[in-house]
């Protein structure tokens, strides 16, 4: 283990990044904590960072980029992925539907896994000292899900996600063209994908939504 370990967290909640601050001076070895509170921030640190950081602590229920480009801590973990691949991710969230988490699971397969109802005062230092020892590490609910019998595999990815956020924002399906790299027929065929995936017969996209926000992924 290294004697120093530079740590980014990315939250919107400024209470919150103090509280996994404060947690984090309590861990038995040396942590330099940098933080960001939205996207734009978080890229820019790190690939302004003249050494890689170690971990990054990542939000998954964060605004989108100024850009549109990306619209979750999912989406960021993915970014990170590309640009600093030696970075190990810790993602800490209060989704615990399983067909998110699953989905978090196969897009960003992160070292730590943790729901932050499930987190106490030492989870996170153990989080910590078990990633950096080469071990992964899952909180109570993360693990109930790897023992469970999953009967659907509903995956989503990047462009299907932006089709649910940006149809949830009131953007027409017409208009999605105009935030999604993807042609309206391909959209078109996205969405009844999902209408197929989330099992939905009728038409429209109401239900399309309150599947997507009971399933996690609004």
């Amino acid at each position: 283990m290294a004697n120093r370990l530079k740590v980014l967290i990315v939250d919107d909640h400024p209470i919150i990044i103090e509280g996994y601050k404060s947690t984090l001076q309590s861990c038995k070895h040396e942590i330099l904590v940098q933080t960001a509170n939205d996207v734009d921030t978080a890229l820019l640190q790190v690939r302004n960072a003249e050494q890689f950081f170690d971990i990054i602590i990542l939000d998954i229920k964060i605004p989108a980029s100024k850009d549109g480009r990306i619209i979750s801590g999912e989406d960021l973990g993915m970014k990170f992925r590309e640009i600093t691949p030696h970075s190990k991710l810790v993602v800490l969230t209060m989704f615990n539907e399983k067909y998110r988490l699953q989905n978090i699971l196969k897009s960003i397969n992160p070292e730590a896994f943790m729901i932050k109802s499930d987190v106490g005062s030492t989870e996170l230092c153990a989080a910590i000292l078990s990633i950096n020892n080469g071990i992964p590490f899952y909180s109570k609910t993360v693990r109930e899900l790897f023992r469970s019998q999953m009967t659907r595999d509903i995956t989503l990815d990047e462009n299907d996600r932006k089709i649910l956020y940006y149809l949830s924002k009131g953007t027409k399906t017409k208009n999605l063209v105009d935030y999604i790299p993807l042609s309206l027929a391909a959209i078109e065929k996205r969405k009844r994908n999902i209408r197929k995936l989330f099992e939905i017969e009728e038409l429209g996209d109401k239900l399309i939504l309150d599947k997507a926000e009971e399933y996690g992924f609004l």
